[in-house]
């Protein structure tokens, strides 16, 4: 009887396999999968202070304010009876055609959602205290436009508003034109971001009401400038069975600019 011998090499560890995506690259710091890709791996978030919560986030997805919008659809307002869950999210969609999806776009809301399972709770129940509708009711809301025609222009503004999680949103494009506001924004607006805008660790930021001292410590004397948002994004179960993916907070990204001493010598920057 014949036989044969078979020569194999030695299998390489899995992890030096170079096809194989860095998947640690593919996740914010806080371990969510970005969504439908990372930002520019230069982009990284500024402060540790969110506006709304991560508790119950499941992924983040990236708002770049350097690339031009055409629309953004699903800007529903909600009524004093509704919750912000039964919104859904928006979409964004760029110039060239991608689309970026904050949540589930839905074309109307306002149904009174607290058949949720597991979502009200505690938390929730403090959260809807603070939030303040714009419109006084169901028709209203209703009655609002809720798609918003950029018209090729870069997001220069985001105006947030927010408690316990995220209840309101605005795009101010770069010539001043302002989107219909998502969620309940009545009141003044928790904070506003803006593009292009300076954060010097260490020092204070004019477009936040709080920087995270531990990144200002670290980062002492580095400059970042504002390029975007992170919006992270969760679900939930209703009783009947299907979920609803929505807009739980919004972080600041930045690029690394490097401090004073690097630009005026000339050093590197990101």
């Amino acid at each position: 009887m014949t036989t044969f011998s078979i020569m194999t090499a030695p299998c390489a560890p899995f992890a030096s396999t170079p096809w194989l995506p860095d998947f640690e690259a593919l996740k914010d710091r806080r371990g969510l999968p970005w969504e439908p890709s990372p930002p520019c791996a230069d982009y990284a978030e500024i402060s540790s202070t969110y506006y709304g919560t991560s508790a119950n986030g499941e992924r983040a997805t990236f708002l770049d304010f350097s690339r031009p919008i055409d629309r953004i659809t699903g800007l529903l307002a909600a009524s004093p009876q509704a919750s912000i869950g039964s919104l859904g999210g928006f979409s964004i969609v760029y110039a060239d055609g991608d689309v970026v999806f904050c949540g589930a776009t839905m074309r109307s809301g306002n149904a009174d959602d607290t058949s949720a399972s597991g979502f009200i709770n505690d938390t929730m129940k403090e959260q809807q205290k603070a939030e303040i509708p714009h419109v006084s009711n169901y028709e209203d809301a209703n009655a609002l436009a809720t798609d918003f025609d950029a018209c090729g222009e870069k997001i220069q503004r985001v105006r947030v508003w927010a408690a316990a999680y995220l209840h309101g949103i605005q795009f101010v494009t770069e010539t001043g034109r302002e989107s219909p506001r998502w969620g309940k924004c009545g009141g003044p607006a928790t904070t506003e971001i803006v593009a292009g805008s300076i954060i010097e660790g260490g020092g204070s930021a004019p477009i936040l009401e709080e920087v995270d001292e531990n990144w200002a410590r670290s980062a002492a004397g580095i400059r970042m400038k504002v390029v975007g948002v992170k919006v992270v994004l969760g679900s939930r179960k209703y009783e009947r069975g299907y979920l609803d993916v929505r807009p739980l907070a919004i972080e600041i990204m930045g690029c690394r600019m490097g401090t004073e001493a690097e630009q005026d010598t000339g050093g590197p920057t990101l």
